[in-house]
């Protein structure tokens, strides 16, 4: 087996622990979100409550599609943010999800969405003791962080297949090589202690001793 195939098992291999990690950050992260809001409507259960509980499993149930469409994705998490802070983590890695695998102008204007579907949710549900200003830099920061991470990682994979596909053609013209030597054929260089230029070496006699 050649090396490239070993890289690529190595990174499959782990794709399902990752996965639930992964699964697993994105609820936690919706609960952490929606605490802070939970407490300026009222006590539990209430609407607002309600409705962040739908929108977190909505905007999960949506980024198990991201694969197939994610700009698509991407703009309803961003609708979604309108209605419920649930979305965030969910909005976040389809925005990451972009960035990594569409050209720049595609990924500023989904982070663009983003940030508008915060500044939207938080005109009609605002959080007590927080700085709308400062709150909306946080969260166009956050957005611009996971372009540039993106970005970023598009440009490292974008260059580590260009390295691979160098090294796998490498190592196809090698076994070409090692293929027609051992067919004889003559276009593989011989020693050069047979061959020069194409022509048989002419043996040179010895002189004899002398009579």
């Amino acid at each position: 087996m050649s090396t490239i195939a070993l890289s690529r098992r190595r990174r499959c291999s782990g794709g399902s622990t990752i996965a639930a990690v992964t699964g697993s950050a994105l609820v936690a992260l919706g609960i952490v979100a929606v605490q802070g809001e939970w407490s300026s409507f009222g006590p539990w259960p209430s609407l607002a409550a309600v409705v962040d509980i739908v929108a977190g499993v909505l905007s999960i149930v949506l980024l198990l599609a991201v694969r197939h469409s994610p700009v698509r994705i991407a703009l309803v998490l961003s609708a979604l943010l309108t209605v419920s802070a649930a979305a965030t983590p969910a909005a976040g890695t389809a925005a990451l999800w972009v960035a990594q695998r569409r050209r720049l102008p595609v990924a500023i204007g989904v982070a663009l969405a983003g940030v508008a579907g915060h500044v939207i949710r938080a005109a009609w549900r605002p959080t007590p003791d927080r700085s709308m200003v400062l709150w909306t830099v946080v969260v166009a920061a956050s957005y611009a962080a996971l372009v540039g991470w993106g970005a970023q990682n598009q440009a490292r994979r974008a260059l580590v297949e260009s390295l691979e596909d160098r090294a796998r053609r490498a190592e196809e013209d090698q076994a070409h090589r090692v293929a027609e030597a051992r067919r004889g054929c003559p276009c593989w260089p011989r020693t050069p202690g047979r061959w020069s230029s194409g022509r048989t070496r002419r043996r040179t006699s010895w002189p004899g001793p002398p009579g």
